[in-house]
């Protein structure tokens, strides 16, 4: 079963937002956890906002994801702070999540787990214009790293799309490597 998901926007001092709600999920919720989007990196290039922050022209915002449930906790927690004024600016389910990819990986144990991480993608994820080619060329063994010549290559390039919440992890698991690149998720509202 695929958890839905919400993208907040909270207007607040950076450092407040983000110490107060997670302060306050952490006691209230068991398995409860909100994800800010530049710590997963979450594509939210909103250019006049950040035009406006650049110039002190307005508060901060901060984007985070949560489920729905861990959503109600951040909105009560917004409601009843005191200390700082919180506004929730947005709430917005989300639909889905996709993120491009391309790698290029010359060691034969980091290329067998790339592969096998797209081998076994959870239910929901698809793969557009995926494509892997693996080369091996027996008589490089043994070549420099920096050398046109190896004995080992795994390329590939695609994007991939699904459930925010596997898409999520996906985007963990390849950036994890550092022969990947992993862009920007973007996020695709309801």
């Amino acid at each position: 079963m695929n958890k839905s998901f919400v993208e907040m926007v909270i207007e607040g001092p950076e450092l407040y937002v983000r110490g107060y709600l997670r302060g306050w999920v952490d006691a209230r919720g068991e398995r409860a956890e909100v994800i800010f989007s530049d710590e997963i990196g979450i594509n939210d290039d909103d250019i006049v906002q950040k035009v406006k922050e650049a110039l002190h022209l307005s508060r901060h915002y901060e984007h985070l994801l949560a489920d729905a449930e861990t959503a109600e906790l951040v909105a009560e927690a917004i409601a009843g702070e005191q200390y700082e004024k919180l506004n929730l600016h947005s709430n917005r389910p989300i639909e889905r999540g996709e993120f491009t990819y391309e790698f290029q990986v010359y060691n034969r144990e980091h290329g067998e787990l790339v592969q096998r991480t797209f081998d076994e993608l959870p239910e929901g994820i698809v793969l557009e214009k995926h494509n892997m080619k693996l080369k091996e060329n027996p008589d490089a063994k043994g070549v420099e790293m920096y050398s046109p010549a190896h004995d080992y290559e795994l390329k590939g390039a695609g994007k991939a799309s699904g459930p925010i919440g596997k898409i999520i992890w996906l985007h963990k698991a390849l950036a994890s490597f550092d022969q990947v690149d992993a862009g920007e998720i973007t996020l695709i509202f309801a």
